[in-house]
């Protein structure tokens, strides 16, 4: 009850922080009228928010073109999305916002230089770190990389961006791993340990929490399924979200998105013609080409992976790791009063996803590198992932694991002391 009001009120506070960005400066009349759209938005009412733009497009040409965007954004219209959106921007050249969703659609688009060019725009005209984060993730190879570090600079310079902070470096050391630089991504990774920098404020815990609840992952679930069922792309579930409906009966109180698997014969573009047809899910982006991520628009995360046939095994992957499964067939479970399709045996599928022992609570467990049935693909991906793991879950009986796991994928013995001597001080 707690959670489900908290979630509420987070909602609320989002669409309350979205209002603001987006009217800067404006009179009361065009907040009020942001309101409106924005929840017409989060509540998938395409239609009526159509309507409301016909009706006032004249009254609030910006305004009426920017939410009008991002409704056709949710539709997977991204070339109409951008129509709309430059007129927007035409008018209202300081919105932030506006520009972010510019790069996305322009991204979702295969237009990267046109994102490239906003972005180096918005970063002499504004001093939000995001634009940090959103420029770090077009990066592809090094060029890019010393791209996004000259700008980095340049701003730094001229006093638009600090010289020091723990965004910052986190956005640094994704741009590096993007670029392939591994080796000054793990540097920076092992400075988040040695000499952390001061965190920003964070959310409270519950209202962090309130992100993922089973209620409202329920509703993604049903939302997905009804959109994959009217294109017949046949799906099941998978990882957290399999081991929830197996064990537990329902989704994993602790988890943090939904895992849905997929056959490689069904392609992207079929999928996220599907999916927009709902007009509830946003396109995020993906390292891997065999992970599509997405975001409902209450907020929950989905991964969906291609599963990849071979004659002896089945296999999924990320840009770090693929797990392997034994060859299975899709048998039918009765979840959450529905029926949705599972690997058969689930528990096979699952005693190789997480262990003999997976009929035991793990809250702490890692899927990035302690499944049974991983191959590492990236060994500088990986050592990444076990560093920031080791940052952000500094806990005493994870950490010699973590350390271990290290040393075998090649981590120089001068930076493992290095880190396990600051660990064992913060003990």
């Amino acid at each position: 009850m707690f959670l489900t009001f908290a979630n509420k009120l987070l909602r609320f506070a989002l669409g309350l922080k979205r209002v603001v960005y987006d009217t800067q400066s404006m009179p009361l009349k065009n907040k009020l009228y942001a309101a409106r759209m924005v929840y017409l938005l989060e509540t998938a009412q395409h239609d009526k928010l159509a309507q409301q733009y016909q009706k006032t497009k004249s009254s609030f040409p910006g305004l009426a073109n920017y939410y009008l965007a991002h409704s056709l954004s949710l539709k997977a219209q991204y070339e109409a999305a951008i129509d709309h959106l430059q007129v927007h921007l035409d008018l209202a050249t300081t919105n932030t916002e506006a520009a972010y969703l510019a790069c996305e659609l322009y991204y979702n688009t295969q237009q990267r230089p046109k994102a490239w060019a906003l972005l180096e725009k918005i970063v002499q005209e504004t001093c939000r770190l995001k634009t940090w984060l959103i420029m770090a993730q077009l990066v592809q190879d090094k060029s890019d990389f010393e791209r996004w570090l000259s700008n980095l600079q340049q701003a730094q310079a001229q006093g638009k961006a600090p010289q020091q902070h723990a965004n910052l470096r986190q956005y640094y050391i994704q741009a590096a791993s993007r670029a392939g630089e591994y080796e000054q991504a793990i540097n920076r990774a092992i400075e988040n340990i040695t000499d952390p920098l001061p965190s920003p404020i964070k959310k409270l815990k519950y209202l962090k929490k309130a992100r993922f609840t089973p209620k409202q992952a329920a509703i993604v679930l049903q939302d997905l399924k009804t959109a994959l069922d009217q294109a017949s792309i046949e799906f099941f579930l998978v990882s957290g979200t399999l081991l929830g409906a197996v064990r537990e009966g329902q989704l994993l109180a602790h988890d943090k998105d939904l895992d849905i698997g997929i056959w490689q014969t069904t392609t992207s573009v079929q999928l996220i013609q599907a999916l927009g047809k709902t007009g509830k899910f946003k396109l995020n982006k993906s390292r891997s080409p065999f992970t599509i991520k997405i975001q409902h628009i209450n907020g929950i995360p989905v991964d969906i992976f291609y599963h990849i046939k071979t004659p002896d095994t089945y296999y999924h992957e990320v840009l770090k790791c693929t797990w392997h499964n034994a060859p299975f067939t899709l048998a039918e479970l009765e979840f959450l009063g529905d029926t949705y399709l599972v690997p058969d045996p689930p528990e096979r599928y699952l005693a190789e996803n997480y262990g003999e022992d997976w009929r035991q609570p793990k809250k702490e467990f890692d899927s990035g590198f302690e499944t049974p049935n991983i191959r590492v693909n990236n060994k500088g991906e990986m050592i990444v992932h076990l560093i920031n793991q080791l940052y952000r879950n500094p806990n005493p009986k994870t950490q010699s694991h973590y350390l271990e796991q290290l040393q075998q994928l090649g981590l120089d013995q001068v930076r493992l002391e290095k880190i396990k001597n600051k660990l064992e001080k913060k003990q």
